[in-house]
């Protein structure tokens, strides 16, 4: 067990989970004992502080979150923007477990790989902050957060074999042909 010093209103002095339970120490000063998972207390303090928050990425996030009709999300929706040392994607838009949100009131985390963002130059930093937002969705029907999945999913093997042979494929490349188009009349200017 170990003894976290906590803060409680007078008017409600119970843990909420089941494995904490509340005391005080000599001082009189509320003390939670949480029972902590045998892997958890075999982690170093590296593997324990290898998150942070990521400044950066969310003032790129309220910037496209200023943006009018960009995402189909309300803007306020409140997400915790953090870096992470290393992980296998280069970004992860998570929602929130209901012990999270209850604690912190977030609805989303996007973890960002700092050791490729650190090699990222800023247009590709705008991407890929820009890709994991689009992960954040908003049911308005049932008024429920949801993670939106990737328009396509394909292998490019596929689509040289077989061409656009499914909706999501066309639009995707239509997408990236628009895309190409329009940043070689820039680059014309």
């Amino acid at each position: 067990m170990t003894q976290i010093p906590v803060e409680l209103d007078m008017d409600v002095r119970r843990p909420v989970r089941d494995d904490i339970s509340l005391d005080e120490n000599d001082k009189g000063v509320p003390i939670v004992e949480v029972a902590i998972q045998e892997k958890e207390e075999q982690q170093t303090e590296v593997e324990k502080d290898k998150y942070w928050d990521a400044i950066e990425v969310r003032e790129i996030a309220q910037k496209f979150l200023a943006e009018d009709g960009t995402f189909s999300f309300p803007t306020n929706t409140p997400i915790l923007y953090l870096f992470v040392d290393k992980m296998k994607n280069w970004g992860l838009c998570s929602r929130c477990s209901g012990r999270v949100k209850a604690a912190s009131a977030y609805e989303f985390i996007i973890t960002i790989n700092h050791e490729v963002w650190s090699a990222m130059d800023e247009r590709s930093r705008e991407a890929l902050v820009f890709h994991e937002l689009l992960h954040v969705g908003f049911n308005m029907e049932t008024g429920k957060y949801c993670i939106v999945p990737h328009d396509v999913e394909e292998f490019g093997r596929v689509v040289l074999r077989y061409g656009l042979w499914r909706d999501d494929v066309k639009l995707f490349v239509n997408a990236g042909m628009k895309a190409i188009t329009l940043q070689e009349e820039k680059e014309d200017e």
